[in-house]
């Protein structure tokens, strides 16, 4: 699993494979309420619900996939090294029809973890996970399903005791609705 979320793939030319962790530049992010820069892991440390957004190209997902990579080697050096992060494709959610917890599932059931169901209800339970849903400008006529999917989580989250990191990516241009405002705040 590491060894995939950790390289860039060429999808045009020749077949090479890069390290993340040589391929990754720091980006600057700012924040939209104070329009000043923030640190991506106080940030997520201090929130629970967090939306990316930027334009076509600029790193969103990269920026994500270096975020698990440094939650797994516990580079952050805050409590999000505690947590387990999942990262997921808004675009296969929605094809396959999954809620959160099913695509959460899927994932590691993907990479043949056992007892996948059970782990997950009681990480999900605990506010043990990170949860990445990559790519909501992707899901094309699709997204009011997917924005209820996550919104019925989100409501879910909200009553435990504990509460899981969730991040949302979209392209800034296709966020113009903040249909998600009122779980990401």
């Amino acid at each position: 699993l590491m060894s995939k979320i950790s390289r860039i793939e060429n999808p045009v030319g020749p077949a090479i494979s890069i390290g993340l962790e040589k391929a990754f530049a720091p980006l600057k992010l700012i924040s939209d309420h104070k329009k000043e820069s923030i640190d991506l892991f106080g940030h997520l440390g201090a929130n629970n619900r967090t939306i990316i957004l930027g334009g076509a190209g600029t790193g969103k997902t990269t920026l994500m996939k270096s975020l698990v990579l440094n939650v797994l080697t516990k580079q952050t050096r805050t409590d999000l090294d505690n947590l387990i992060p999942v990262f997921i494709k808004l675009r296969d959610l929605s094809s396959n029809n999954y809620s959160v917890e099913q695509a959460i599932i899927a994932a590691f059931k993907k990479y043949h973890f056992p007892g996948a169901d059970n782990f997950i209800n009681s990480a999900i339970d605990q506010g043990k996970l990170i949860i990445i849903l990559d790519g909501l400008d992707e899901v094309g006529l699709n997204r009011s399903n997917v924005i209820q999917t996550i919104q019925r989580f989100c409501e879910r989250d909200d009553v435990l005791n504990h509460k899981n990191k969730i991040i949302i990516t979209c392209r800034e241009f296709s966020y113009k609705t903040r249909d998600l405002n009122d779980h990401i705040k």
